[in-house]
């Protein structure tokens, strides 16, 4: 892991909860990448390359736990621990959910907010994703497991890199337990049901104009919850414009900080 990351991972626990990251430069502002519903931070080697010469950045793996609460202290308590007073969080996906719900809590830790290929908070959809945890404890791990690889064939596509990337999604897959699955649901559940403010700071959008999963319908509702947003559009790149073009990935996502939060 260390050789594609160029540090190795840190380890540590907060809020009772055991976490891992990477990190580099120095500095208490930071850019904190957060990755989606599977695998490791260290999916986005490509952004913590780009960024690391120039500015301090921790890839945080999202511990697998079904409160939200917990989760966002022990986020907040680890860059505190680092010295991170304030932060640019990436979210992608899944994540993008944390990032928005986090930001309400804690506004003084947070910077900016990056939210890549995903939607806005909606309790709505809470239910739903209870009803999935409780189908992911009944059906076999392996069955589980191979559907949801099935699902990141698709969702690659036709990405140059998609063998590299489907094998670190298949190992990350291949490393869960059913505990570990039913918590991503229940955790997304949780997070839906987030109150609090709304984040007025600068933010970033970051979406695909065929994206089958973040669809226009999302857009939308991302677009009337944050109005004063900048808004980047990759084209034919699904739902993972990092995997189709990670280096122009990396590159827009640099620029807008450079100038969203110099």
């Amino acid at each position: 892991m260390q050789d594609r990351m160029g540090v190795p991972p840190r380890r540590g626990s907060f809020a009772g909860l055991d976490w891992r990251w990477f990190e580099a430069g120095e500095g208490d502002q930071a850019v904190v990448l957060l990755p989606g519903a599977v695998g490791g931070a260290d999916i986005f080697f490509v952004v913590f390359r780009r960024f690391a010469p120039a500015r301090r950045v921790l890839a945080v793996d999202v511990p697998y736990a079904a409160d939200a609460a917990a989760v966002m202290a022990g986020l907040d308590a680890l860059l505190e621990s680092r010295g991170v007073h304030r932060a640019i969080l990436l979210g992608a996906s899944f994540s993008g959910l944390l990032v928005q719900a986090f930001a309400r809590r804690y506004p003084h830790r947070t910077r900016a907010m990056i939210l890549s290929h995903t939607g806005a908070l909606d309790p709505m959809r809470a239910d739903r994703e209870r009803r999935s945890a409780a189908v992911a404890a009944r059906l076999p791990l392996w069955f589980t497991r191979g559907l949801l690889k099935l699902v990141v064939r698709m969702l690659l596509g036709r990405s140059p890199r998609a063998r590299m990337f489907r094998g670190l999604y298949f190992d990350a897959l291949d490393a869960l337990g059913r505990d570990d699955l039913v918590s991503r649901y229940l955790l997304g559940a949780s997070l839906e049901e987030q109150g609090g403010a709304a984040w007025h700071g600068p933010v970033l959008i970051v979406h695909s104009n065929d994206d089958p999963v973040a669809k226009p319908a999302e857009q939308a509702r991302l677009r009337a919850a944050y109005p004063a947003a900048d808004w980047h559009e990759f084209h034919g790149a699904g739902h993972s414009a990092y995997s189709r073009d990670p280096e122009r990935y990396a590159d827009v996502l640099f620029e807008w900080t450079a100038k969203a939060a110099p």
